[in-house]
């Protein structure tokens, strides 16, 4: 095929040479992709190739650059590493009971050494509910009746908190849980039946 040629000018010399010469300039080029597609397609599973022909196929470029920097934590990197606290928030002893020759254990024998070791968690989180009541008193001077103002947000006989809100809104735009689950964790975490409707509102 002569590449000097337009597609354009290709089309015209097939049509004037012929029908045959139209089918052979559409199907020709589509017949060479086909065989193409299956020719890569071929390992050792299916046709004549060695297998070590397969390993090469899959062979990719890795395009990470080599370096003299070792694997792991750099020099100058700030580690993680969790460290005793001086004041931790319980402190459980952990004494002996018994000594093997019969002695029970009450605190009164000498002391020798300890050995500290502390566990950091998260305690169990607890959803604390806040009643506000507005209180309604007579002015014993006029007689008019007084009620005291709810806070600031506080509009609903029963509604979900600022904090609960906002960790709502971290999860589904931030951590981008979808409504379900969102629910479901509220609701193993911590207890609350949160409908999908709900979370759509906050």
């Amino acid at each position: 095929m002569d590449n000097s040629k337009s597609l354009e000018q290709f089309a015209r010399d097939a049509y004037s040479d012929g029908e045959e010469a139209v089918v052979e300039l559409v199907v020709s080029p589509a017949l060479k992709l086909k065989e193409e597609k299956h020719r890569r397609s071929q390992n050792s599973t299916n046709s004549s190739f060695p297998s070590s022909g397969d390993l090469a196929s899959k062979k990719k470029n890795n395009s990470r650059k080599e370096t003299d920097r070792k694997s792991g934590g750099q020099p100058g990197h700030k580690g993680c590493t969790l460290n005793q606290v001086p004041n931790p928030d319980t402190t459980v002893k952990c004494s002996p009971e018994s000594c093997e020759c019969g002695h029970t254990f009450d605190g009164s024998e000498e002391f020798i050494d300890s050995i500290r070791r502390q566990v950091f968690d998260i305690p169990k989180p607890v959803v604390t509910v806040a009643e506000y009541v507005s209180e309604k008193y007579r002015c014993p001077v006029c007689g008019e009746i007084h009620a005291g103002d709810f806070p600031a947000g506080v509009t609903a006989s029963a509604q979900y908190g600022n904090n609960i809100q906002a960790s709502v809104v971290s999860m589904m735009n931030y951590q981008l849980l979808p409504y379900k689950r969102t629910a479901e964790m509220f609701e193993n975490l911590f207890s609350i039946g949160i409908s999908e409707g709900t979370l759509r509102n906050i």
